[in-house]
Formats: C-alpha cells, sequence, structure tokens
C-alpha cells in the first residue's frame, strides 16, 4: 500500500522506462505535459508567442476524474504495443493494482484501487 506521496518515485521509473524505449513522434510537437526538456513555464512562453502573432482563441480542457477510469485490460494492451521488456510490464500492471491510502481534511482515511481494482490509475501527488 502506498500514500499519494510516495507513489512518486515509481511514478518516475515507468515515465524513464517509457521515454528510454518510446519514439516521441507520438505527441503532438505542441504538447508539453509530461515531455521530457518541457516545463510549464515553456508552455506560457509559447501561449505568449502565439498571443504576439494575433492567435486569440485558447481552448481550455479539464477531464475529470478520467484517470479513475481507464480500462486496466485497455491500457495494458496499448503500452504493450510500445514496451516489450516484459518485467517493464509487470511493474506497470503491479502499479494499477496498488492500493492507495488518502486522508481527506478531517484525517478520515479513505482506500482505493487494490489487487480487484480493474480500472483507473493510481494518481500521486502531494498533500
Amino acid at each position: 500500500m502506498v500514500s499519494r506521496q510516495s507513489g512518486t518515485g515509481s511514478s518516475k521509473l515507468l515515465q524513464r522506462s517509457y521515454w528510454s524505449q518510446s519514439s516521441r513522434s507520438d505527441f503532438e510537437d505542441g504538447a508539453y505535459g509530461y515531455r521530457p526538456r518541457r516545463s510549464a513555464v515553456d508552455a506560457v512562453k509559447q501561449v505568449h508567442r502565439l498571443v504576439c502573432r494575433g492567435y486569440t482563441d485558447v481552448v481550455d480542457a479539464d477531464l475529470s476524474k478520467y484517470f479513475d477510469t481507464i480500462p486496466h485490460s485497455d491500457l495494458l494492451k496499448s503500452v504493450a504495443r510500445r514496451i516489450v521488456d516484459r518485467k517493464v510490464l509487470r511493474l506497470i500492471k503491479l502499479w494499477l493494482k496498488v492500493p492507495v491510502e488518502e486522508r481527506d481534511g478531517k484525517g478520515t482515511r479513505h482506500m482505493s484501487g487494490g489487487k480487484s481494482s480493474t480500472r483507473g490509475t493510481p494518481q500521486f501527488r502531494p498533500s
């Protein structure tokens, strides 16, 4: 079991493995999230450049609860098309099944995930 804060190391390991094995061409050139050598500051600078060139429309999307609904089987099939290392695939499968403990503002403990989980990905974030 992990808390939301302690899952960051596993997530970073999986990201490094993915970036070392996959093609960066899968991503749109304008994407900045989870991209190596790109930051939020880079994204803001690009927006500024576009505004200066006369672009005025902005599209913002918030996929609320999206990561809570991703089917594990579909995700694993998709990942297996890109990553052939069985040990990394096993680590990803284990990561999807990890029980996660959270505490709300009142300190009440909430559990999610676990072996019986078939949907959703752990979303580790600092509290």
